[in-house]
């Protein structure tokens, strides 16, 4: 049966021109040559060549013969020519969408370049975290991250995910899945060996996302999540908008299965697609592609007829994703690539130039099937920035992409009122937890932001993540100071409190007591300032409190400090991510404790007013431990309702005025709390 399978297989690849593929069987052993069968098995070598042949014709021409016509002006639509308001109900139909089980897909190849921020975040971070965001904006609805890797990447990319924590992401909303390869030809047609034992392959392309959806099983898992719209995007854009609301909500009230981002070509010979209209049906014309008269061609107000620039940006929905892996088949397009082989001696060759072909298929070819395209047209300065070249090339590069970043970042602050100085550095950066699209820095407002800059906070509102622990003010507290690695550097930590509350929209609002001290023991002396000003300045002024009375008296020196936020999970992420909470309130009256903190009714009320709003029915079971009760025994489990069989009151609010704020307490008569010193 097996000399049978490769009799076969030998005699498929003659009928395909291929027979030299077993150009090294006589030389290899048992294992080697049931590798090579595997390896050329993969394909049916027949069907390949013919669609080789079918693309190779279609480069052969090198221009389109076909008729093309712009993309009518009822279906684009330019975002800088739309009324804010217009923006505002996009922007909050695409967030409702995402309340309503909006989902994400995506294709991402070259996720864990750093570009060279000052924060060192790469791709996949900033597009991570603009999810991450968007979360916290749509009142904490999750949205998945489909991820495409190629066969070679695949394991490396979970890895890295992995190790950064999933960027703080679900791990279980983060799906990687691989797309399929395609074999590599030389010029003249034949499918070129990467070794004695294995083809030469490459990644089909992107447009190879529809098949690798379905026998990958992410779209059954799209499926089970009630997923109806996806948001597909190529990672190499350092400004691509993830699940940009806006965009989600231009094309879910336009009532279309597909729709594009584009940017107006910079210049007729752009490298880069054009949409447009191919004998009346939608699609992308390659720049390689275009005819010259076209590329140059104007409209009637000078501008470029075809100025869609295609920046693989796209909308569809699951419909119509579900129909072109039941009903359509994209074409195949041939690139000339510089691709590593064996020789005729079995020995590998790596060229520098280009000696073979690449198949690959492009997403945007599934423009075609839809009747109902929706253009957006977008700033390039705002949300274009590709990766495509190495350092020193003349567009394109790491250099590029991070002037084009920071640049973004700059106007950010700017449109709110900041005055960013950069006579000593360019580097201004917003973190994506901070501002999505330049939201959420009003803060900054009148503020002189001297560069290096960098606005990094948590999604979740200010000052997020530190520390929550009640203190006698509710305020933040610096705890000892321990000698640091450089010297006379001193370290402190400081906590805070964070009371957050439901507002009238169904959102978590943030109250925080925004105030520190700090005291230098050597100098006793105090500088009061605010947590958040602790995070933007490096030098304050000391004040000796007792020297300070004198008239002559101004200050006493200053210390440096170098604020850094330390983020964490807390009880509001889970609250936020729609799980039900089942709050037990325990209050330890044991006199032993010392700190009169650990039944502060404050600590607990500041629990009931986030849990309150969001509990259906405010009813909390409330015990306590070790008080005096009014028969004179002292009980370590009692209700602290005075009936065991209703433990439960409704909300904090019922018992919290009578509790002391310091002391021992005991149960009275009337099932209240007095304060009672032991």
């Amino acid at each position: 049966e097996e000399e049978n399978t490769v009799h076969l297989l030998k005699e498929e690849a003659d009928a395909a021109g291929q027979y030299h593929l077993f150009e090294f069987w006589d030389k290899l052993d048992f294992e080697e040559k049931n590798k090579l069968i595997q390896s050329i098995s993969k394909y049916r070598l027949l069907e390949i060549k013919e669609k080789f042949n079918n693309a190779l014709q279609k480069m052969d021409n090198n221009k389109i013969p076909y008729k093309l016509e712009p993309v009518p002006s009822l279906n684009t639509q330019v975002v800088k020519n739309t009324s804010k308001e217009k923006l505002q109900e996009w922007r909050e139909r695409g967030l409702r969408a995402i309340t309503e089980r909006t989902r994400l897909g995506s294709d991402l190849p070259k996720g864990m370049f750093d570009i060279g921020l000052p924060s060192k975040k790469t791709l996949f971070q900033i597009q991570a975290e603009r999810i991450k965001r968007v979360q916290f904006l749509s009142g904490g609805f999750l949205i998945p991250f489909y991820i495409m890797t190629s066969p070679k990447t695949h394991e490396e990319t979970k890895k890295y995910f992995e190790k950064n924590n999933f960027f703080d992401l679900n791990p279980s909303n983060v799906y990687f899945f691989s797309q399929h390869t395609l074999p590599c030809f030389s010029f003249e047609g034949k499918i070129l060996l990467e070794s004695r034992t294995s083809i030469a392959e490459a990644p089909d392309g992107n447009g190879g996302l529809f098949k690798a959806l379905e026998t990958s099983g992410a779209l059954d898992d799209m499926k089970k999540r009630g997923i109806c719209y996806l948001h597909v995007y190529c990672v190499d854009n350092v400004l691509v908008r993830v699940a940009d609301p806006c965009f989600l909500g231009y094309s879910i009230s336009s009532r279309v299965s597909c729709a594009v981002k584009v940017v107006t070509k910079s210049s007729p010979l752009e490298k880069i697609g054009v949409i447009c209209k191919i004998n009346g049906k939608f699609g992308a014309v390659e720049y390689s592609e275009i005819q010259e008269g076209d590329a140059y061609a104007r409209d009637p107000e000078g501008e470029l007829l075809y100025n869609a620039g295609n920046i693989c940006n796209h909308y569809f929905t699951l419909q119509f994703v579900e129909r072109m892996v039941r009903e359509c088949e994209l074409p195949l397009h041939v690139a000339r690539k510089s691709i590593p082989h064996v020789d005729s001696h079995g020995d590998v060759l790596l060229p520098k130039e280009p000696n073979g072909l690449k198949l690959e298929m492009f997403i945007f070819d599934a423009l075609e099937f839809s009747d109902d395209l929706a253009v957006y047209l977008v700033e390039r300065s705002e949300e274009f920035s590709p990766l495509k070249n190495a350092s020193g090339s003349a567009e394109s590069t790491p250099e590029h992409c991070r002037k084009d970043y920071l640049s973004l970042c700059e106007r950010y602050l700017t449109r709110a009122g900041a005055k960013v100085d950069k006579a000593q550095s360019d580097e201004c950066e917003v973190s994506p937890l901070t501002s999505y699209a330049g939201e959420n820095l009003e803060g900054y407002n009148n503020k002189r932001l001297v560069c290096p800059f960098q606005a990094e906070k948590s999604a979740a509102g200010e000052h997020r993540g530190l520390v929550e622990v009640p203190t006698n003010n509710l305020g933040h507290r610096f705890i000892r100071g321990h000698k640091g690695e450089r010297p006379n550097e001193r370290v402190y930590h400081c906590y805070s409190t964070l009371i957050s509350t439901k507002d009238s929209h169904n959102q978590l609002s943030k109250n925080y007591m925004d105030k520190a001290q700090l005291y230098v023991k050597h100098k006793k002396c105090v500088s009061t300032t605010s947590l958040s000003e602790l995070l933007r300045r490096r030098n304050f002024t000391l004040i000796n409190k007792k020297k300070a009375k004198k008239s002559h008296y101004k200050h006493s020196g200053s210390v440096d400090i170098e604020g850094k936020l330390i983020k964490g999970h807390t009880y509001l992420d889970y609250i936020r991510g729609g799980m039900e909470v089942n709050l037990n309130v325990a209050v330890d009256f044991t006199s032993s404790n010392g700190c009169s903190l650990l039944h502060s009714p404050v600590a607990l009320l500041s629990i009931a007013q986030v849990l309150n709003d969001w509990d259906s029915d405010g009813l909390y079971t409330a015990y306590g431990f070790g008080a005096k009760l009014p028969d004179g025994n002292v009980s370590h489990c009692f209700a602290m309702t005075g009936d065991p069989l209703r433990p439960s009151v409704l909300a904090c609010q019922a018992f919290l005025p009578s509790i002391p704020h310091s002391g021992v307490c005991t149960v009275t008569n009337n099932k209240r709390f007095v304060g009672s010193k032991r």
